[in-house]
């Protein structure tokens, strides 16, 4: 946009554009995604085997042979195992997907383990999380909990998309980043060490943190009303 503006003899800055661009509200939903996301850790559960946490790294394929790969079988062998030292917990925090249904989650109901559903696939993807973990200390770094600066209570903002969340299936490269409709934040939580977490009114169920939320402009430039209703 710069260079279209130096053609035609235009003397805007690179700062005014992106000011400009920044008030847009079509721009606003298609902004690039956040390099880094400060995602909340649980590793201060004090009970010992109370609460579990599982994930699965995809395999090409779960069938060998005439034999289905069956994960009922993984926890059989971890918790009836006397040489290991995890127990059945009392809970088990898993993803939404089936390849834990079935005979799976009977098996968990025949010991009391509670099965607790993750409102988002992002926060019980263990192998990614320690990925995560690596950059946080090596490229990123932030104030968080009591020290990060706070968004008030109804604050307008749009919420980062999880891929393919707006039409469901599979992302595409033509799906925003961020909502298209606009949340306000309906209440936070802080804890020491973690970044505040932000609750959206009538938003998703899932909380936020502070780089998955947009502050909207009170300036910002809406689409023409004939674009809207179609």
């Amino acid at each position: 946009m710069l260079v279209a503006c130096k053609k035609v003899r235009y003397g805007f800055t690179l700062a005014v554009i992106k000011k400009w661009l920044n008030r847009q509200a079509l721009y606003q939903i298609y902004k690039p995604r956040p390099k880094f996301i400060q995602y909340a850790s649980f590793i201060d559960i004090q009970d010992l085997n109370d609460v579990h946490q599982s994930d699965t790294t995809p395999f090409s394929h779960c069938k060998i042979g005439n034999r289905i790969y069956k994960h009922r079988h993984a926890f059989q062998k971890i918790y009836d195992d006397p040489n290991y030292p995890l127990i059945w917990p009392n809970v088990l925090i898993i993803d939404r997907s089936t390849k834990f249904m079935g005979e799976c989650k009977d098996l968990l109901l025949k010991y009391d383990v509670k099965i607790q559903y993750a409102n988002s696939k992002r926060s019980v993807a263990i192998a990614e999380r320690d990925h995560q973990e690596f950059e946080k200390y090596a490229y990123f770094w932030r104030p968080v909990g009591y020290n990060e600066p706070l968004l008030p209570s109804y604050t307008e903002v749009h919420h980062l998309l999880e891929p393919g969340e707006l039409e469901g299936g599979r992302r595409r490269a033509t799906d925003c980043n961020w909502s298209p409709e606009v949340f306000t934040i309906d209440s936070y939580l802080i804890k020491e060490n973690q970044p505040i977490l932000y609750k959206l009114y009538n938003g998703p169920k899932r909380s936020f943190v502070r780089e998955e939320l947009q502050i909207v402009p009170p300036d910002t430039v809406l689409l023409p009303k004939y674009i809207l209703k179609h």
